[in-house]
């Protein structure tokens, strides 16, 4: 909402799986309940197309910028912002049988990839969007870290907001593809995460990071060629890390829990990644709606069930196992209502998500409900209706 405070000419279109946009928001924003993984049926095109943490929503990403594609005027520009995997450390010596953090990652890959997630796509973005017909594609890396560890007052301030950010977002994140994916029960999951906040509130001399890919790409402009044959992207920019010694000097020592005491075994693989946001997409049915009121929003809540057997009452993190499985149940929500919304004109000027917490006017309430639902709702702690 802040762009569209920023952009007053732009029309702005955010969208989410979920009613839990502000009432009032700007007059020239907009918010859909929508997935961008169906068939976009926007009547009109973009200028811009922006995403932001959507590696757990999205599973054919090729498919994705096909849309996208056909979505954006001739010049328009497509940006994915995206963190991607591994999560790393400074310490190469530091693996998942001897860190927590870094088993956690291993295992939340291995429960991504059992779901159909690619947590390593950014990384490949450039040939996928060359591939679309994509030009002009630019990339710029930049290394997040987890703590504060690094050297500037720039990096700490960054370092504290992601660590904090990880702390809250490690339970609802973990909690769905850990329970259902990897087996685990609902009390196994809250110990091991214990033991995994615990290292990165106390073990302050492990420098977590992980590389966060900023994409964009130009659709060609009226008469411009697309050559199959080009460079499918070009690296603008890769900003690294440095450690403040001073300030991690004598973490090691006034650490209590030596890493020998740590018996974890996972898979190698690790990563770290943030809650997800919005992305663009487009109604599939007229039946879709604008943003209802606050207090008209189905609320959908998780029940978990856990039959627990002693053992894993047990304080000891132990290697993923099909014991000590959750039973989760989730109520049906059944809405309805259509859609009123009319063709104001031109979608014109700039589209993006409006995720960020930002300047509010008064806004124009929506005027129609959700769409007709009437089935069993599974909510994965990520944002997603699966």
């Amino acid at each position: 909402m802040e762009f569209c405070d920023l952009h007053p000419s732009a029309q702005v279109i955010g969208t989410d799986l979920s009613p839990i946009q502000p009432r009032e928001v700007p007059v020239n924003c907009e918010f859909l309940i929508d997935d961008c993984e169906e068939e976009w049926l926007f009547r009109k095109h973009f200028e811009l197309i922006h995403t932001r943490a959507m590696l757990l929503s999205i599973k054919n990403w090729p498919r994705f910028f096909e849309q996208a594609y056909a979505h954006l005027v001739p010049g328009g520009y497509l940006e994915l912002q995206d963190i991607t995997y591994p999560a790393m450390c400074m310490d190469t010596s530091l693996t998942p049988e001897t860190s927590p953090m870094l088993q956690w990652s291993s295992l939340f890959v291995e429960a991504a990839t059992r779901l159909g997630l690619d947590v390593t796509a950014p990384r490949y973005f450039g040939q996928m969007l060359h591939d679309a017909g994509f030009v002009d594609v630019r990339l710029k890396i930049y290394t997040w870290p987890v703590g504060k560890w690094a050297k500037g007052e720039k990096w700490k301030t960054l370092g504290e907001y992601a660590q904090s950010n990880l702390m809250d977002w490690l339970g609802g994140g973990s909690l769905w593809l850990f329970i259902k994916m990897l087996g685990w029960s609902r009390i196994k999951l809250e110990l091991f995460l214990a033991e995994v906040r615990r290292e990165l509130r106390d073990r302050t001399e492990r420098q977590f990071y992980a590389h966060v890919y900023f994409w964009y790409a130009r659709k060609p402009a009226i008469g411009e060629a697309w050559n199959p044959t080009a460079t499918p992207f070009v690296l603008e920019e890769s900003i690294e890390l440095e450690v403040d010694e001073e300030a991690t000097a004598g973490s090691a020592a006034s650490s209590t829990t030596p890493s020998s005491a740590l018996t974890l075994k996972s898979p190698v693989t690790s990563l770290v990644i943030p809650a997800t946001e919005l992305s663009l997409a487009s109604p599939r049915t007229a039946s879709r709606s604008t943003t209802p009121k606050q207090s008209e929003a189905p609320r959908r809540s998780m029940y978990i069930s856990d039959e627990e057997d002693d053992s894993s009452e047990n304080s000891t993190i132990q290697t993923p196992s099909d014991e000590g499985t959750s039973t989760i149940a989730f109520p049906k929500t059944s809405v309805n209502g259509t859609d009123t919304r009319k063709d104001s004109g031109p979608v014109a000027a700039d589209v993006a998500t409006a995720s960020d917490a930002g300047k509010t006017g008064k806004g124009k309430e929506a005027n129609s409900r959700l769409p007709n639902v009437e089935r069993e709702m599974c909510y994965d702690g990520i944002g997603k209706m699966v």
